[in-house]
């Protein structure tokens, strides 16, 4: 059987917005050109993002999701972390500037209703849950979400059948260092149960062991995801 690849797009867009939320996050409004009618966003969906690093004049590309789309504005929320190119350009990024967007990649389908849902992650998973939790179907399970950070970008969620457990570092502390100890001391997901991790490849790969190891679970019985890496620049997995 012949597997179909899905459409990706290269196109420019145009900066027309910039909002500083809250620490450490930025969040760009670009409005694409050439891509009449092509669905960027969905739950956890991302595109990469080309531009030209300010320190090196080199043109760079880094991944990230898809918070919503409107006609042909797609609104990104980007982490303000460490030194790397895309940060130190979504510093100061200016109205009008063209970039590059290619994609879209990725995505989330979600189960039968009744299903539960566990989501966890540290800030640079905070745009991909809030997507999932933003596209919710009518007679969802329980839904606990365990976030290190960027908790403010999630919507309003019904506490009667969604928990969110926000954790703190300590000056200092590595990111992700608190996932997975925050989600070994939580009830073992039911059979069925929607699980999904992603953030920090180290932790994340923690948080695959925990799962394995401890919970015995299958590979296929859960979704992880490194979005970066210490030590990794465009750390892909």
């Amino acid at each position: 059987m012949t597997r179909t690849r899905p459409v990706r797009h290269r196109v420019p867009a145009s900066v027309v917005d910039v909002v500083r939320l809250s620490e450490p996050f930025v969040r760009i409004t670009l409005v694409l050109g050439g891509a009449d009618g092509v669905r960027f966003d969905g739950p956890t969906r991302w595109v990469k993002l080309f531009v030209v690093d300010p320190d090196t004049g080199a043109q760079v590309g880094r991944a990230y999701t898809v918070r919503r789309q409107r006609s042909a504005e797609i609104e990104l929320d980007i982490v303000l972390h460490g030194n790397g190119p895309v940060a130190r350009w979504a510093e100061s990024p200016l109205l009008g500037e063209v970039v590059t967007v290619a994609g879209p990649r990725g995505g989330f389908t979600h189960p039968k209703p009744g299903t539960p849902y566990l989501l966890a992650g540290d800030e640079s998973a905070a745009p991909a849950i809030a997507s999932i939790l933003g596209s919710l179907p009518e007679g969802h399970g329980k839904v606990t979400v365990v976030l290190e950070g960027g908790e403010h970008l999630l919507p309003p969620t019904d506490p009667a059948v969604t928990s969110v457990y926000p954790l703190r570092r300590s000056e200092g502390m590595k990111k992700g260092t608190l996932i997975t100890p925050a989600l070994r001391a939580l009830p073992k997901p039911a059979p069925g149960s929607v699980i999904w991790v992603a953030g920090e490849g180290g932790a994340v790969n923690q948080a695959r062991m925990l799962f394995v190891n401890e919970w015995g679970l299958d590979r296929d019985e859960f979704s992880t995801k490194g979005y970066w890496k210490y030590g990794e620049p465009d750390h892909r997995e």
